[in-house]
């Protein structure tokens, strides 16, 4: 006799989008470019400190 096993599967859409009344939401539109506020920032604050990590570099390190 065989088993039957009941598998549940549940798909997510990717193309649902939330919906958000969030300041940097409305102002860069994130859900359209498929980011978040906290992306955003966290590439923020790595894009200045190596920014900042090359200013204070000697001339000659180049």
């Amino acid at each position: 006799m065989e088993k039957a096993h009941a598998h549940e599967s549940r798909v997510i859409s990717s193309s649902a989008k939330p919906v958000s009344n969030r300041p940097l939401e409305k102002l860069f539109k994130l859900s359209e470019r498929n980011t978040d506020a906290k992306t955003e920032i966290l590439a923020g604050i790595t894009t200045f400190m190596t920014r900042l990590h090359h200013l204070r570099q000697p001339e000659h390190s180049f």
